[in-house]
């Protein structure tokens, strides 16, 4: 600075850090000297480059000299800028934007003399504006509609503050001087408009007001850039608690359910689908929704490559509508359903192929979606993707299980899962010292019926039976299809009297219930007979079990049919009467 002041002509250097510094000589002559510095800027930083640094400096120097000197003597001016200098270091100490432009307009109309001074303060970067820090105000301009106010910033230009005759048709009466109007920007983002009214403004003291509103609008964008941050790691936070809840589902229908409805409050939406690509990956279904008739979703299916959702399967790229009938690429007209016309549709990606669609419509606030929307939605599907590809896996793995283990026609399980249970039984029945039995169940004179009315009909009446042995059983039984029209139950921890007591119930459901064609039957009615047989007494083994519960089954055949029998009891078994 000593060099800059002796030799009265600016410099660019660099600091031992490597960042680019500039000082000016503001002022020489009589009076102290004063030496204007810039530091701390980046070369690989467009607006800081070494260029622009010295045009910036010819910019400050031209306007230096032009100025009038006689209106203000360099001590004033050294003051003005010491009291510049210290608002600025006040903005950087506040957090709240609002607070910022009050604490800006109210320095700047004491400083300067000014008439009128107000800003436009848009918080979100759009067309949405707010009278901040307004002073001297008439009623006509608080009265300004959005649309007035948002024609402002078009009219300005883009090198430097408008005058009159860019803002003068658009502002109402501003008594005491010419409007000067100011933008704030700052990384592309748009702030506001700072517009002052005064009698004469100095082109120095104007420069030196446009430097302030730059530094204005650089501590916005920060603190516009920190709240991004904490909103992205509060985000991140939400996104981390909600997978490891969705980590503890096994279940695809209740995990999908899960999905879309935190979707859909993510993006404060009414309406949304999760559609799963079936085992063919040719159709996509409905896994989940919310704002759709359950019957509807259930039922609709949508073919890779048609569709909306075919499409952004298909293609593996996001769809992201602000309004139907403007897009191009859609060739429809919104549904009626809809309540607006902007949608998103994000793929599921998972190992770079897709698994499946999300999709959301109707905002709750009514806005269409944006591009922060659109990126929050394919974070989201990226946290689920892994979890929904598992999760369909385990459910595909089990459906194979099952029917391995499941009877095809009655849905009961079959004798293969009978003799692992039974495995499982003794073991568990032998350390506890535990009772269980055997119930064998045997449809009476049903060769005869299957023989008369055809298999069809002695197949309906196969399942049938299954569910109301099934339904009458406990939930700790296991009921099995053993063979034939031949059932088979597992009473965990259970004696042969309580045994008894669940095989009569189940009697009695059989001998209650009308069955097809039974009217015509000789015997005029479809009943079963029971065998129970009982660890440890009537067996230590499950072929020995089997075996006596099989002789019980044939007592009560030959005692008259639609009985039980207890293994081991000579005389016959009184029935219990339900009623």
């Amino acid at each position: 600075m000593g060099h800059v002041l002796r030799t009265n002509k600016p410099n660019i250097f660099r600091c031992p850090s490597g960042f680019l510094n500039f000082a000016l000589p503001v002022f020489s002559g009589a009076g102290d000297p004063v030496c204007l510095v810039g530091c701390g800027g980046r070369e690989d930083s467009p607006p800081q480059s070494v260029a622009h640094l010295e045009k910036a400096i010819r910019s400050i120097q031209k306007i230096l000299a032009t100025a009038a000197p006689e209106k203000k003597k360099p001590a004033e001016k050294q003051s003005s800028l010491q009291a510049l200098s210290r608002v600025s270091q006040e903005i950087d100490r506040i957090t709240s934007p609002t607070r910022i432009l009050e604490t800006l307009t109210e320095a700047l109309l004491v400083l300067f003399d000014l008439r009128q001074i107000f800003a436009l303060f848009t918080p979100d970067g759009r067309n949405d504006y707010s009278l901040v820090g307004g002073y001297g105000l008439s009623r006509e301009l608080e009265a300004m509609n959005q649309e007035d106010l948002a024609a402002l910033f078009p009219a300005l230009s883009p090198e430097g503050p408008a005058q009159q005759k860019e803002t003068r048709p658009i502002l109402p009466p501003l008594p005491g001087g010419e409007p000067v109007s100011i933008p704030m920007k700052s990384q592309d983002r748009n702030f506001g408009l700072l517009v002052l009214v005064s009698p004469t403004i100095q082109p120095d003291d104007l420069a030196a007001v446009r430097l302030l509103c730059d530094r204005t609008s650089t501590r916005l964008a920060l603190l516009s850039q920190q709240e991004k941050l904490q909103k992205v790691s509060a985000l991140s936070s939400q996104l981390l608690k909600t997978i490891d809840s969705f980590t503890q589902i096994k279940n695809l229908k209740e995990l999908s359910a899960a999905i879309i409805h935190k979707a859909t409050d993510l993006l404060q939406t009414s309406r949304g689908s999760l559609m799963l690509i079936d085992p063919s990956r040719e159709n996509l279904w409905i896994a989940a929704a919310r704002g759709m008739n359950p019957a509807l979703a259930r039922s609709l299916k949508v073919r890779v490559g048609t569709g909306i959702a075919g499409r952004v399967f298909q293609q593996g790229h996001p769809l992201l509508v602000t309004d139907v009938e403007k897009n191009d690429q859609l060739t429809f007209s919104p549904r009626p359903r809809f309540q607006t016309k902007s949608f998103i549709s994000v793929p599921i990606k998972s190992q770079g192929h897709s698994i499946g669609v999300i999709n959301l419509s109707d905002k709750r606030d009514k806005k269409s979606f944006s591009r922060t929307d659109l990126a929050l939605l394919k974070t989201f599907t990226s946290f689920i993707a892994i979890l929904l590809e598992q999760t369909t896996a385990l459910e595909r793995t089990r459906t194979i299980e099952n029917q391995a283990i499941t009877d095809p026609l009655t849905g009961l399980y079959n004798r293969r899962y009978l003799t692992k249970r039974l495995e499982e039984e003794f073991g568990r029945s032998g350390r506890q010292n535990f009772n269980f039995c055997i119930m064998l169940i045997d449809l009476d004179n049903f060769k005869a019926y299957n023989d008369l009315f055809g298999h069809s009909v002695g197949d309906e009446v196969l399942r049938k039976s299954a569910a109301l042995i099934k339904s009458a059983a406990r939930d700790m039984d296991a009921a099995t299809r053993y063979g034939g029209d031949e059932f088979c139950i597992l009473l965990p921890g259970t004696s042969k009297q309580e045994a008894k007591l669940v095989a009569e119930r189940i009697r009695a459901t059989i001998e209650k219930t009308a069955f097809p064609k039974e009217d015509r039957f000789p015997t005029e009615k479809l009943t079963i007979s029971i065998g129970i047989a009982g660890y440890p007494h009537d067996g230590n083994t499950a072929d020995a079990l089997i075996q006596n519960a099989d002789q019980a089954l044939y007592r009560a055949k030959n005692g008259g049919r639609n009985r039980v029998y207890l293994f081991g009891t000579k005389s016959p078994q009184e029935k219990i009467v339900f009623l």
